[in-house]
C-alpha cells in the first residue's frame, strides 16, 4: 500500500473502540520494563505509546490479524521467534522470568500457533523489541566492589591468558595494571597485579527507543516506511498535530484508556 493511502486509512480507522483495546495491555507491559529496567545502565523512560503506534504498523485496526498476531511475533520468518526461543544476547537480562518460561513453555506445547493469542503476541513482540534495544555483551569488566590491587607470582608455562581466566581476570587488565610488562612475554618468578573483573552477559546501554530505533530492530518485514509510519502514528497518539500531514488527531484517553506519562518526546 503506497505511504499516502496507508496514512488515508489509520486517518479513516478510528471510528470505535476496536481501535483501542490493546492500549491497556500493550501499557502495563512496557510499564513493567521501565519500573524493572530503570536502574540499568544508560536506561531512559520508554513512552508505552511508541509501542502502541508499533502495532497500529504491523498489523492495525483494519487488518484481520489485529485480534490474533497483533505485533506479527511468530509469523512465517520471524527473527524473534528464534532469539527469545534460543535465549540469544540479553533476553534472560531483559524479559522477567516468569514472562520467558510462559513463552518458553508456549513454544515448546504450542509452537508457532500459540502466538495466535493476541496478548500472548504482544507479551512476546515486546519482550523481543526490549531486548533488542539493549546493548550488551559477555566480555569481562570491571568490577566495582574489587577495589584492591591483587598479586600473582607467575609459574613456568603460565601465559597472560591462562594467568586470567586463573585468577578471573582480563587479558587487558593485566595489561593496565602491569604497564613495565610485556604479558605476551612473561617469565617463571614475575610478580603481576590486577583486579579481578566480573564476567557474565551484561546490559551496557540502551538504544533510544525512537522511530528509527525500533524500525531498524523490529522491523523484520523490511518496510522502507516503517520509521515514518511510527512517528505519524506516534503524533497522533500525543496529539503532536505538527508531526503529521493532516493534523488529525485522537487520543487513547478519550476512549476509556489513560494515554499519560512517560514524557513523550517530538520525533
Amino acid at each position: 500500500m503506497p505511504l499516502e493511502a496507508w496514512k488515508n486509512s489509520v486517518d479513516d480507522a478510528c471510528q470505535n473502540d476496536l481501535c483501542f483495546i490493546w492500549d491497556n495491555d500493550v501499557r502495563t507491559e512496557v510499564e513493567d520494563y521501565n519500573r524493572r529496567l530503570k536502574e540499568t545502565p544508560g536506561y531512559v523512560y520508554v513512552d508505552w505509546r511508541i509501542v502502541l503506534a508499533m502495532l497500529w504498523v504491523e498489523t492495525g485496526p483494519w487488518s484481520s490479524e489485529w485480534k490474533t498476531r497483533v505485533m506479527r511475533f511468530a509469523v512465517p520468518g520471524d527473527l524473534g521467534y528464534a532469539a527469545l526461543e534460543s535465549h540469544k544476547g540479553a533476553t534472560t537480562l531483559v524479559v522477567r522470568p516468569d514472562r520467558l518460561a510462559l513463552i518458553d513453555e508456549k513454544m515448546r506445547t504450542g509452537g508457532r500457533a500459540a502466538f495466535n493469542d493476541p496478548v500472548l503476541n504482544i507479551q512476546a513482540g515486546i519482550a523481543y523489541l526490549f531486548t533488542r534495544m539493549a546493548l550488551s555483551d559477555d566480555a569481562p569488566r570491571p568490577n566495582p566492589g574489587d577495589t584492591g590491587l591483587h598479586q600473582h607470582v607467575v609459574a613456568a608455562q603460565e601465559t597472560g591468558s591462562s594467568i586470567a581466566q586463573l585468577e578471573g581476570t582480563s587479558v587487558a587488565e593485566l595489561r593496565a595494571s602491569n604497564p613495565d610488562v610485556n604479558i605476551d612475554r612473561i617469565h617463571s618468578g614475575q610478580v603481576l597485579r590486577f583486579h579481578r573483573m566480573l564476567k557474565g552477559r551484561a546490559i551496557l546501554g540502551w538504544r533510544v527507543f525512537d522511530a528509527k530505533n525500533v524500525a531498524a530492530q523490529y522491523n523484520g518485514g523490511g518496510d522502507p516506511f516503517y520509521a515514518e509510519k511510527v512517528r505519524y502514528v506516534y503524533a497522533k497518539l500525543t496529539g503532536d498535530s505538527g508531526a503529521t500531514a493532516k493534523g488529525a488527531q485522537w487520543n487513547p484517553s478519550s476512549k476509556g484508556h489513560p494515554s499519560g506519562g512517560g514524557g513523550a518526546r517530538a520525533w
